[in-house]
This record gives structure tokens, sequence and C-alpha cells, in this order.
């Protein structure tokens, strides 16, 4: 059985976070080098979902790196695609050691970025079935094939401490969690 999605309707909005007025705001830190740190949005389990958030980092080097991991199915087992201060993107797989980066390198040109400590940027992952694509600042920069075995699980934010720098510091303005199609729960 097939139901027409309303002509007006946008897909549900499953998680709302917003940190930009006087809530407290979204602060991942790390206080030393090589390590890494994650917050989740919520307890709530995705697969198909559309991930979108603004965040930055705060303190630290231009080689540190914030992002989002999503499809988490256990403390070691997730999917995750970061951007460095500087402008590189990852996304990678962990599955119980080192990430295993499927897709990487400098944004494009095309790809608008506020680069540097300090700035903020929109980072959307569309994740359907077998694929993910990433846009940043609203322009498409990869798209990769997630492995089955990448089921449902929570989404957050995530700050890579990869600098010598003593602390790093991430910031999230808000978050999404939203449903692909308008007739969908989640």
């Amino acid at each position: 059985m097939t139901r027409r999605p309303p002509p007006d309707g946008a897909p549900p909005v499953l998680i709302d976070l917003d940190y930009t007025g006087d809530a407290e705001p979204l602060v991942l830190v790390s206080g030393q080098p090589g390590s890494l740190t994650g917050q989740p949005f919520g307890e709530r389990g995705f697969r198909d979902c559309t991930i979108d958030a603004e965040l930055g980092l705060v303190e630290g080097g231009d080689e540190d790196r914030v992002g989002l991991f999503f499809r988490q199915l256990a403390s070691e087992k997730y999917v995750a695609c970061t951007v460095s201060a500087a402008g590189h993107l990852s996304f990678g797989l962990v599955d119980g050691g080192p990430p295993l980066v499927v897709s990487g390198g400098p944004l494009p040109p095309d790809v608008p970025f506020e680069r540097g400590v300090g700035a903020t940027n929109r980072l959307t992952i569309v994740s359907c079935g077998p694929v993910a694509a990433v846009l940043v600042n609203g322009a498409v920069a990869i798209g990769v094939t997630v492995p089955e075995e990448y089921g449902a699980g929570p989404a957050g934010a995530m700050l890579v401490h990869t600098s010598s720098v003593p602390q790093a510091r991430a910031g999230v303005r808000w978050a999404q969690v939203r449903a692909l199609l308008p007739d969908q729960s989640g």
C-alpha cells in the first residue's frame, strides 16, 4: 500500500536542539592531544534520516576535527564524518580499532567553508540505506557506501583532538535529526 505524502508537508523533525539563545551550549572538551570526545543528541537510534548541525572548533589547532557520528551500534562501532578547521574532510568507519577512512581530502573550492578556529559551519549527513551523502554549508561534498552491518543507532557531535595544543574545544550551535520523507516518523 502506498500513501501519497502531503504536497506541502516537510519531513518531521525527530530531534531539535537549539543552543543559540539562552540555552546552555553543547561544548565538547578534550584535555589531551590524541583523544576523541563525543556527545549523542539523544538515545534514540536512526538509520534513514538527515542529521544536520552547525558546529565549529572553539579552541585548538587547525588540524583538530569536529563532526558528526551516526549509526552508533556500540561505543566503538559507528560511522563518522569530521572536518578540520583547515577544511579537510574525512568520512570513516569505526569498528573497535582505528577508524577506516573511506573518503577524505581537502574540501573542493566550490564548497563554501569558513576556515579557522572560531568559525562555525553547517554539516549535513543524509543517511539512506547503504549510502550517505555529506553536505557542507548546503553543498554536496562526498557520497559514500556504508556497510550494512552499520544499522540504526544514535547520532551526535564529536571532537577529534589531533593537534599538539594542550586543549581543544568544539561547540554546537544547533542540531536536528529529520526523517527523510514527510510520512515517516523515523
